[in-house]
């Protein structure tokens, strides 16, 4: 259920700054924020089908941790008070 209600977030979002005329700049604003998600799938595939290589795992933790702080931290705090004072 939660994941539902960041689904439709999401999508309501989106298509509010499409029909805002700045849709170029915002959308990809969100589309940053989700450049962290493969990683968080990886967590359930690497556990589920590759447990014998817990490196891989360590890798993928250390790129989530990164691109989490550098997206949705660095680039997205800015960014979305940009936003909400446009």
């Amino acid at each position: 259920m939660p994941f539902l209600f960041h689904a439709f977030c999401g999508l309501g979002g989106l298509g509010w700054v499409l029909c805002s005329g700045k849709g170029h700049v915002y959308a990809l604003l969100a589309f940053l924020f989700e450049l962290s998600t493969p990683f968080v799938n990886n967590i359930y595939l690497l556990k589920t089908y590759v447990p014998s290589l817990p490196i891989l795992s360590t890798l993928n933790a250390v790129a989530l941790l990164l691109i989490f702080i550098g997206m949705r931290l660095v680039v997205g705090m800015p960014g979305s008070y940009a936003m909400w004072n446009d």
